[in-house]
């Protein structure tokens, strides 16, 4: 009568594979720390059309984040944010837009906008990947 569970038939098989987890015997190459996923040996550098093309990716979306950004954080404070003829018809949105709060929120929005693109111009490297 089988229950399912299988039994090693080396007693020492429990002890190694726990001490295999603090480092000290590694009982096979997965448990030692490869991942099994094959990797490439050497990949091939970027072309210089592709790295041009990234470059000008990189400097678009440094530009859009910080422009966006800034105009994010000034427009809710600017009269033109509640005084214009979209909101002159809904005035239940008007009072909303109105609110402090929702203008330091869309202005928050613009200052997290300006630090990501600033963010993405100190990180941009030029790799292989």
């Amino acid at each position: 009568m089988e229950t399912g569970v299988r039994s090693n038939p080396d007693p020492s098989f429990r002890t190694q594979r726990w001490s295999a987890l603090d480092g000290k015997v590694p009982v096979d190459e997965r448990i030692a720390g490869t991942s099994g996923v094959p990797q490439e040996p050497n990949p091939e550098p970027p072309t210089p059309v592709e790295l041009w093309a990234r470059r000008i990716l990189v400097s678009l979306y440094v530009v859009i984040c910080i422009i966006l950004g800034a105009a994010l954080v000034i427009l809710p404070w600017m009269p033109w944010w509640t005084e214009n003829n979209l909101l002159f018809h809904y005035p239940a949105l008007r009072g909303f837009a109105a609110n402090p709060f929702v203008r330091g929120a869309f202005s928050g929005l613009g200052l997290l906008d300006i630090w990501l693109g600033i963010w993405e111009a100190v990180q941009y490297k030029e790799t292989a990947s």
